[in-house]
């Protein structure tokens, strides 16, 4: 019984390649994930409701300096100016990976308290 070799679809081309390959021969589109992806199986945890994106940027460089790895998830529509912060009330949400949702709760409340001066 011949084994089954992983395959691949090109995200440009579409075309089928063995999982192996770092590009597709056909067109040269790169399989390699950007730096931000998150794979899709993994269950992420919101943490965070932020304001704005000011505040969004300020929790995510707290949590990546506690070594824990998150993504921010903006709400806004380009070229609509903000009108999703004023119809829903924040500008997105800060996500970490389930397993590390109670360190990350923690981190972001511990400086939470500190902008606020309760620490």
């Amino acid at each position: 019984m011949q084994e089954e070799m992983a395959m691949r679809i090109c995200p440009e081309c579409g075309r089928r390649h063995e999982e192996r390959l770092d590009a597709c021969p056909e067109c040269g589109t790169s399989f390699e994930p950007e730096p931000e992806a998150m794979p899709p199986w993994r269950p992420l945890a919101n943490v965070y409701r932020a304001p704005d994106e000011i505040a969004a940027i300020a929790v995510k460089y707290v949590l990546e300096g506690a070594g824990i790895t998150s993504w921010a998830r903006s709400i806004q529509i380009p070229w609509y100016d903000n009108l999703m912060k004023f119809a829903r009330g924040y500008w997105g949400d800060i996500l970490v990976a389930e397993e590390d949702r109670e360190d990350a709760l923690r981190v972001v409340g511990e400086y939470l308290d500190r902008v606020a001066g309760r620490a």
